[in-house]
């Protein structure tokens, strides 16, 4: 299989619709446990989902994956590490900002400014007190930190990623207590897995298909194993997932490099809309399993499965509105902001 000469120049379609669908994945996992909630529903409209938490891990593959091949070029090079800050601090935290700014007022109070600090910050925290999904983005941030590390110096930063993710490894065998537990959590194994991705991309490793065939296996195989409490393939799950994900990302990607593979449309503008549905969807979700809980008690009758439907796609909705009336518009004002200071504009694929 051929190399991709310069993958900071090819726009992976096909890992903006992975994008999506683990976005929809998490979506679909949270409004299937809301509404089985004791105080809603108390029961699960759709089981299946509840395997839906393995977007996340599919997330943290590829954010290892997209980083390298993003910044493939640029390792060593004396701007990169300052662009490379400046374009995440656009991408993540001014969304981030805008939500935060919506929920905080609604809490009223019932945050102190300490959580406030902590979720602004996106810095580690013990527990998530107004946004439940931010865990992710401080596991994202801290590799980030690293990765800037190897954009700057390259062999200081392959010796502390390299460091950081041996002692992640490590850290399954023992109870450790916070902040060491999240400093060096084993899920940070993921963006290893998604950087060895990316070289596999570049470089053009083994067959494609085979290799998208595989991870879908395995990604399927630990989905089931959840779905059905099969205990002997439930402890291995984070790794199956982690497994799938970094197979499915390097086989697809490579399809559409080297075999014009192509993705449907809904899917990719799903994909640029995805950090605002992550966002967004878990207090809409939240809203709307109140809703209509309210509504079956005075009007009853509707199946589960109908508030079910009707909670994801309000949800989805919501996130695409985020996207295209809050998220793009800060973005171009991040990069008319910080353009004399960064010399790459901030793109969907990283």
């Amino acid at each position: 299989m051929d190399k991709v000469s310069d993958p900071a120049r090819f726009n992976f379609q096909t890992l903006q619709c992975g994008r999506a669908l683990a976005a929809l994945a998490v979506v679909l996992f949270h409004a299937n446990g809301t509404l089985a909630l004791p105080k809603y529903f108390g029961i699960q409209p759709a089981h299946v989902f509840s395997s839906g938490f393995s977007g996340i891990y599919y997330f943290f593959v590829l954010s290892g994956a997209v980083m390298v091949l993003a910044h493939w070029r640029q390792i060593g090079q004396r701007q990169s590490p300052r662009n490379f800050f400046i374009k995440r601090f656009v991408r993540i935290y001014l969304p981030l900002w805008a939500v935060l700014a919506i929920i905080v007022p609604l809490l009223a109070g019932r945050a102190g400014l300490g959580d406030i600090l902590l979720a602004f910050s996106a810095l580690p925290a013990g527990q998530e007190n107004i946004l439940a999904i931010e865990w992710t983005l401080r596991h994202e941030i801290l590799f980030y930190a690293l990765f800037g590390v190897l954009l700057w110096r390259p062999r200081l930063g392959m010796a502390l990623l390299g460091l950081w993710l041996a002692a992640s490894g490590l850290t399954a065998l023992w109870n450790i207590p916070f902040p060491i537990d999240f400093l060096l959590s084993n899920l940070h194994l993921l963006f290893g897995a998604g950087m060895l991705g990316a070289v596999a991309i570049v470089k053009g490793w083994g067959p494609p298909r085979p290799i998208a065939a595989a991870g879908a296996i395995l990604f399927a195989l630990a989905w089931l194993s959840q779905v059905l409490s099969i205990q002997s393939l439930e402890t291995m799950s984070v790794w199956l997932y982690g497994a799938g994900a970094l197979l499915l990302i390097v086989g697809f990607a490579q399809m559409e490099a080297h075999q014009g593979l192509t993705t449907p449309k809904f899917l990719q503008q799903m994909g640029d809309a995805s950090y605002s549905l992550y966002l967004v969807h878990f207090p809409i979700i939240s809203l709307c399993a109140k809703l209509f809980f309210w509504l079956n008690g005075r009007a009853g009758g509707l199946p589960l499965i109908f508030y079910f439907v009707m909670t994801v796609g309000i949800a989805v909705a919501c996130g695409f509105a985020f996207h295209k009336c809050i998220e793009a518009p800060l973005l171009r004002l991040g990069k008319q902001t910080f353009a004399r200071r960064a010399s790459h504009p901030v793109k969907a694929m990283d």
